[in-house]
């Protein structure tokens, strides 16, 4: 083995043959080393959608039998199921091992690893992580957000009294992964995330840690025969709502399907919430008419957030104070929701009971506030509707001012377009 300019050539057998490797092939073996295993579309998605790289998936797939042959990289292969597909992945070999660490690759946290350690049993569940991390990476990418990056469970803070199958990390904060492939009970998974909240810092201001459990479905490349899991996850939703924790501790609990969860790792990691909080002024500008003042700026808004933040344990986006006369005063509440997040969800329908906060001061009004319409029908498709929640999303269109409209529970599952103003629901009636 040696470096040449731009790859590093390996010599092998009596006969001489070499393979030369590019440095950007490298990334190969650094992703088997990071992830231990990966099957051969998950290789080929980084290779040609993480880093760019220009080539055919035949193509690839020749570059990893040449890997093969040389001795870096091994392949193995596993069915899905009785009568399933059969699926392709691959792990580091020693001597692919020893190439990254002669070029001074090997990624921080790795440096002792022991590549021989590899999952054996449930596959599903390990390749449905690498899934997540794969499809959050991608949303990342794709949003040119830099800095995302995943590390072993055993170097976060609630380790070893949690053990998660998956860490996501964008600066200071980080995201649990708990990939459900349903080998586990409802009851196990409760109290998995009563440890995760026991271990939280209590702070309602600052969110640095997340959990994310992902129900495995169909959309793992080649994986078929699981059923939509809305049914369990509403089952989870209504086990965890009964923890007292989930309100009282800043952690959001995001709960999805595979499909959906580079939603949450860009709701958590990548969430901006100056930009939230000018998207709902803006919305509450567009909305609402009457004289009114942000909470900070009334006379008793600070005491009306405090309430419900310290007595509720909710924390709305924004309080308009809407001024009838002196006698008389209410307010409008927004509440910005994550898909999948059932803190949020918890957190609304709180805020849908508790309108009177004190004589005078009533909550008349509730909107939540989905990034779109798109988002919003998948998130309450899960969670489903309220009765007294005015629904909305941020894409607003030119002529919004002109007929503005919201949503409103439609069915359990649904919610319809209204745009007759007297059939928007209120908290009090």
């Amino acid at each position: 083995m040696h470096l040449k300019h731009n790859s590093i050539v390996i010599q092998q057998g009596n006969n001489r043959k070499k393979l030369s490797v590019k440095y950007s092939d490298i990334n190969i073996l650094k992703y088997l080393l990071t992830e231990r295993i990966l099957t051969e579309k998950q290789l080929f998605q980084y290779y040609s959608v993480i880093h760019h790289v220009k080539i055919s998936y035949p193509g690839f797939w020749k570059k990893l039998s040449k890997f093969e042959e040389y001795g870096l990289i091994k392949s193995y292969k596993y069915k899905i199921g009785q009568n399933g597909t059969t699926i392709k992945y691959f792990r580091l070999k020693e001597k692919g091992y020893n190439l990254i660490k002669k070029i001074d690759h090997v990624p921080k946290h790795y440096e002792s690893e022991d590549i021989t350690d590899i999952p054996k049993n449930n596959l599903d569940h390990h390749f449905g992580t690498k899934e997540v991390i794969l499809k959050s990476l991608i949303a990342f990418k794709e949003k040119n957000i830099t800095g995302f990056r995943v590390f072993p469970s055993k170097n976060t803070r609630v380790y070893p009294e949690v053990i998660p199958d998956g860490v996501m990390q964008l600066e200071d904060k980080n995201i649990y992964i708990e990939f459900d492939s349903g080998s586990e009970s409802l009851k196990e998974l409760k109290n998995k995330i009563i440890r995760y909240l026991t271990k939280a810092d209590h702070h309602l201001q600052i969110r640095k840690e997340a959990v994310l459990i992902v129900l495995l479905d169909n959309s793992i490349p080649n994986r078929k025969g699981v059923d939509d899991r809305t049914n369990r996850i509403r089952n989870l939703m209504k086990v965890l709502s009964s923890v007292p924790e989930i309100l009282s501790k800043n952690v959001p609990i995001y709960i999805l399907p595979l499909s959906l969860v580079q939603k949450a790792a860009l709701c958590f990691l990548g969430e901006k919430t100056e930009v939230i909080t000018r998207s709902i002024i803006c919305l509450s500008d567009l909305l609402i008419k009457s004289k009114r003042h942000q909470w900070w700026d009334c006379e008793d808004g600070i005491e009306i957030f405090n309430s419900y933040c310290l007595n509720y344990s909710i924390d709305p986006h924004l309080i308009d104070v809407h001024e009838v006369n002196q006698e008389r005063s209410f307010f409008t509440l927004f509440h910005y929701k994550e898909i999948g997040n059932i803190r949020d969800y918890e957190q609304i329908v709180q805020l849908s009971k508790v309108p009177c906060m004190k004589p005078g001061y009533t909550a008349e009004f509730l909107y939540v506030i989905y990034d779109d319409e798109e988002t919003m029908n998948e998130d309450i498709k899960i969670t489903g509707a309220l009765d007294k929640v005015r629904y909305i999303t941020a894409e607003i269109s030119e002529d919004y001012t002109n007929k503005p409209y919201i949503y409103v529970k439609n069915s359990k599952y649904t919610v319809k377009k209204v745009y007759d103003h007297k059939m928007w629901p209120s908290l009090l009636f």
